[in-house]
């Protein structure tokens, strides 16, 4: 599933939803007062948009509320970008899902991956020159 969004540059594109997302989404909409499909998501008492200060208010209430350190919206963007290289999605792709319009953009999600989990996938993409079964001091150099 996708959904359109709408960047700072006022182009609409594409953006991968997760399932996982798509099914908080959905339970969403499954509130006694959603009308409608097209109703947003955070809205005020009578059911419109909440303007960006509005939001941002809420989420310092519910972030204080559980005891959560100081946050900001740009940070859930960088922990979805950290966690979408960490799980071992391409660059290309965390670029397209990101937004970025150049890759070096996207470098530096790539400091999500620990030394130890780095060192793992080398050890994986050296095994089996590890398990060859002609031993290396009978290769013709």
């Amino acid at each position: 599933m996708s959904r359109r969004v709408r960047r700072r540059s006022r182009r609409a594109r594409e953006v991968p939803l997760p399932d996982q997302a798509a099914g908080a989404l959905d339970r969403l909409s499954r509130r006694c007062d959603f009308t409608s499909l097209d109703d947003y998501v955070f809205v005020n008492r009578p059911g419109r948009r909440l303007d960006g200060s509005a939001l941002r208010r809420r989420v310092e209430r519910a972030r204080d509320a559980a005891g959560l350190r100081p946050l900001r919206f740009h940070d859930l963007r960088h922990t979805y970008g950290s966690l979408l290289v960490a799980g071992g999605v391409d660059l290309a792709s965390v670029k397209a899902a990101m937004g970025h319009s150049r890759i070096t953009t996207t470098e530096r999600y790539l400091l999500a991956r620990s030394a130890g989990e780095l060192a793992d996938r080398f050890t994986r993409a050296l095994a089996p020159a590890e398990t060859a079964a002609t031993p290396v001091t009978e290769l013709a150099y």
